[in-house]
Protein backbone atom coordinates (compact mmCIF):
# COMPACT_ATOMS: atom_id res chain seq x y z
CA UNK A 1 0.00 0.00 0.00
CA UNK A 2 2.62 2.28 0.78
CA UNK A 3 4.18 2.47 -2.75
CA UNK A 4 0.76 2.79 -3.99
CA UNK A 5 0.34 5.73 -2.37
CA UNK A 6 3.74 7.58 -3.53
CA UNK A 7 2.88 6.18 -7.04
CA UNK A 8 -0.33 8.49 -6.73
CA UNK A 9 2.07 11.63 -6.28
CA UNK A 10 3.90 10.91 -8.87
CA UNK A 11 4.45 13.57 -12.34
CA UNK A 12 1.25 13.22 -14.32
CA UNK A 13 3.00 11.44 -17.28
CA UNK A 14 3.88 7.94 -14.86
CA UNK A 15 0.16 8.77 -13.64
CA UNK A 16 -0.96 7.82 -17.33
CA UNK A 17 -1.29 4.03 -15.98
CA UNK A 18 -2.82 4.51 -12.69
CA UNK A 19 -6.26 3.24 -12.68
CA UNK A 20 -9.69 4.84 -10.25
CA UNK A 21 -9.56 1.28 -9.43
CA UNK A 22 -6.24 1.10 -8.28
CA UNK A 23 -6.46 4.48 -6.29
CA UNK A 24 -9.55 3.02 -4.62
CA UNK A 25 -7.92 -0.12 -3.50
CA UNK A 26 -5.03 1.39 -2.17
CA UNK A 27 -7.64 3.87 -0.49
CA UNK A 28 -9.28 0.80 1.19
CA UNK A 29 -5.66 -0.14 1.98
CA UNK A 30 -5.55 2.37 4.19
CA UNK A 31 -8.68 2.84 5.75
CA UNK A 32 -8.07 2.72 9.73
CA UNK A 33 -4.29 3.56 9.33
CA UNK A 34 -2.19 5.83 11.09
CA UNK A 35 -0.22 7.75 8.89
CA UNK A 36 2.97 10.36 9.57
CA UNK A 37 2.95 12.85 6.70
CA UNK A 38 6.14 15.27 6.31
CA UNK A 39 6.34 17.74 4.18
CA UNK A 40 8.55 19.32 1.63
CA UNK A 41 9.21 21.99 4.36
CA UNK A 42 9.58 19.59 7.24
CA UNK A 43 6.90 19.54 9.40
CA UNK A 44 5.81 16.63 10.47
CA UNK A 45 1.73 15.77 10.65
CA UNK A 46 0.36 12.70 12.34
CA UNK A 47 -3.06 11.39 12.02
CA UNK A 48 -5.78 8.57 10.41
CA UNK A 49 -6.12 8.47 6.58
CA UNK A 50 -8.67 10.33 5.36
CA UNK A 51 -8.50 10.18 1.31
CA UNK A 52 -7.23 10.30 -1.76
CA UNK A 53 -7.94 12.13 -4.87
CA UNK A 54 -5.58 10.79 -7.53
CA UNK A 55 -7.48 14.27 -9.70
CA UNK A 56 -6.32 16.76 -7.70
CA UNK A 57 -3.00 15.21 -6.41
CA UNK A 58 -4.12 15.47 -2.76
CA UNK A 59 -3.76 13.18 0.81
CA UNK A 60 -6.16 14.30 3.67
CA UNK A 61 -5.51 12.83 7.27
CA UNK A 62 -8.39 13.81 9.95
CA UNK A 63 -7.78 14.14 13.72
CA UNK A 64 -4.20 15.08 13.02
CA UNK A 65 -1.80 17.31 14.87
CA UNK A 66 1.29 19.35 13.89
CA UNK A 67 4.65 17.83 15.20
CA UNK A 68 6.75 20.58 14.08
CA UNK A 69 9.94 20.53 12.71
CA UNK A 70 11.56 18.39 15.49
CA UNK A 71 14.98 19.39 14.49
CA UNK A 72 15.03 18.37 10.70
CA UNK A 73 15.12 22.01 9.58
CA UNK A 74 18.89 23.32 8.46
CA UNK A 75 18.28 26.94 7.96
CA UNK A 76 15.90 29.11 9.76
CA UNK A 77 14.22 28.65 12.81
CA UNK A 78 12.75 25.48 14.20
CA UNK A 79 9.00 24.95 14.57
CA UNK A 80 7.47 23.82 17.62
CA UNK A 81 4.51 21.58 17.53
CA UNK A 82 0.80 22.61 18.56
CA UNK A 83 -1.70 20.72 20.47
CA UNK A 84 -4.42 22.03 18.21
CA UNK A 85 -6.28 18.76 16.42
CA UNK A 86 -6.92 19.35 13.01
CA UNK A 87 -10.95 17.71 12.33
CA UNK A 88 -9.09 17.27 8.39
CA UNK A 89 -6.19 18.66 6.23
CA UNK A 90 -5.13 18.24 2.91
CA UNK A 91 -2.17 18.21 1.71
CA UNK A 92 -0.99 18.28 -1.93
CA UNK A 93 1.33 15.62 -3.15
CA UNK A 94 3.84 18.13 -4.42
CA UNK A 95 4.24 19.12 -0.59
CA UNK A 96 4.99 15.96 0.47
CA UNK A 97 8.32 14.74 1.39
CA UNK A 98 7.42 11.45 2.82
CA UNK A 99 4.61 9.01 4.32
CA UNK A 100 4.47 6.64 6.61
CA UNK A 101 1.89 4.19 7.43
CA UNK A 102 1.11 2.73 10.78
CA UNK A 103 -1.69 -0.14 10.19
CA UNK A 104 -4.52 -0.43 12.78
CA UNK A 105 -2.68 1.94 15.47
Amino acid sequence: IFFRVIAIFSPPQKMAGLSSKSVSSAADGLRGSYLSLTSKSEIRYEGLFHSINAEENTVALQNAKMMGTEGRKKEGPQIPPTDQVYDIITFRGTDIKDIRVFHGQ
